[in-house]
């Protein structure tokens, strides 16, 4: 995220302007650096979000360990049912399982929950910080600044990526941390459980990554077109409904409604364009898949016709 402060792209100009009168651009183009750990996080009053970021990403954490122990629990059950049906303790293992299912799936409801609504809670908290200073810092700005930027794009820019950063500080950060110690505990289950197949099935594992890194590319390149073409729209809304009296008076009405369609076409053709690489990335991505499916297959009838 860059810095709120929306001189930073016109302060070079600005000063060139004042000394010589000359009505030049900005140098830089708008471009700024990427904020750090520390700047992500400090919007919004600490003693509401650290609390509740503190516990979401332990339920986070209590979240992630569920999955494999479900996997160890899961291959207990096919180890019950395997054994004599007619054996005395048969039906009560197979009800000590179910009993371990139901508390895991209980834990699992619960841990979820509640690590989602706390992380919503400081998303919320962080994000209107967010959009609150950067409104303080755009007042504050020369009027040299409005000359220079079309205030209503970026007005219509901050709220798409104040959704994005809701999103991504929120509900995606815990997901993130629950998906990253399921990942950890299912390797260490699995080497636990069959070294050989482990290795076996990372060997898929680079093709894999791959396909869900081109996946993630394709979709980060359609989103950034999309919002950057409809950013020229709102921009386009925002200066007829502003200048409505002008617009009448001058007829402009079909103009401005003819540049509208133009900057949604823009959007459109920039979305539509993209599918093609979308379906070649998720087909990707459940190609990597069936073909850790087909190794394991393979392996599978390998032991068997090496162990008859």
């Amino acid at each position: 995220m860059a810095s709120l402060d929306p001189s930073d792209d016109v302060t070079s100009s600005g000063s060139s302007s004042d000394d010589d009168g000359s009505n030049s651009k900005p140098s830089n183009g708008g471009t700024g650096e990427l904020a750090s750990l520390s700047e992500t996080f400090s919007f919004g009053d600490r003693r509401r979000k650290v609390p509740c970021l503190a516990a979401g990403w332990f339920l986070a954490c209590i979240s992630g360990c569920i999955y494999p122990a479900m996997a160890f629990v899961w291959a207990r059950i096919f180890e019950v049912l395997g054994t004599d049906p007619t054996a005395p303790d048969f039906m009560e293992g197979v009800r000590t399982q179910a009993f371990v299912f139901l508390g895991l799936g209980g834990l699992s409801f619960v841990s979820m929950t509640v690590q989602n609504t706390l992380l919503e809670i400081a998303a919320a908290e962080m994000t209107v910080s967010l959009k609150t200073r950067w409104f303080d810092a755009l007042l504050r700005m020369d009027m040299a600044y409005y000359d220079l930027k079309d205030v209503a794009g970026t007005a219509s820019l901050i709220s798409v990526q104040a959704a994005k950063y809701n999103k991504g500080v929120g509900r995606k950060l815990g997901e993130g941390i629950q998906f990253f110690i399921t990942l950890i505990g299912g390797f260490a289950y699995a080497l636990y459980a069959s070294w050989r197949t482990t290795l076996i099935t990372l060997t898929v594992v680079p093709f894999m990554a791959g396909s869900a890194w081109f996946m993630l590319k394709v979709t980060q390149g359609q989103t950034s077109r999309s919002t950057k073409n409809y950013e020229e729209a709102g921009s386009i809304v925002y200066t007829t409904v502003s200048s409505i009296k002008t617009v009448l008076s001058l007829n402009a009405c079909r103009t401005m409604l003819n540049k509208y369609k133009q900057a949604t076409s823009k959007a459109y053709r920039a979305a539509v364009g993209f599918i093609p690489w979308i379906g070649l990335a998720n087909g990707s991505v459940m190609a990597s898949f069936l073909l850790s499916y087909v190794l394991l297959t393979l392996f599978g009838v390998y032991l068997l016709y090496d162990a008859v």
